[in-house]
């Protein structure tokens, strides 16, 4: 298994057929008009964000993930903002204290996510724990 991070455009492009199908399962079902994945790769493409990919040995895309850095006046987070794919206990079992390490060298004080219950459920296993609930009144 190996990890990649798209940070060239062109990189992006190229695997773009494999990754937005992951992504747009994630924003299909738990994103709620915020982005499509149209924006996400236009995101990366400028790079306000990351878009990363977990391969199996054969190249095949087991889990892709979109992340931006956001910054508090006291603190540093590297926000989640999809993650969907397959096989997510063998990906983060193998990258999630690398994925950490890394955060954390980068600057970050912690790992977030808004997430949908269900997915809060699966990364409470990854030791993420229920910080806010978020809150929305619809004004259009």
């Amino acid at each position: 298994m190996r990890s990649y991070f798209y940070l060239d455009p062109e990189e992006l492009e190229r695997d773009w057929e494999k990754i937005e199908p992951i992504l747009g399962s994630v924003v299909s079902r738990a994103v709620h008009g915020e982005f499509d994945c149209s924006d996400l790769k236009a995101m990366a493409q400028s790079k306000r964000i990351v878009i990363g990919a977990f391969f199996d040995d054969d190249g095949v895309i087991l889990l892709a993930f979109a992340f931006e850095f956001r910054f508090y006046p006291k603190k540093t987070a590297v926000n989640i903002l999809a993650l969907g794919g397959k096989r997510m206990d063998a990906v983060f079992s193998e990258f999630l204290d690398q994925f950490r390490d890394w955060a954390a060298a980068a600057g970050a004080d912690f790992l977030e996510a808004s997430c949908s219950r269900g997915m809060s459920r699966m990364l409470a296993k990854y030791g993420y724990v229920d910080t806010y609930r978020q809150l929305r009144l619809n004004l259009r």
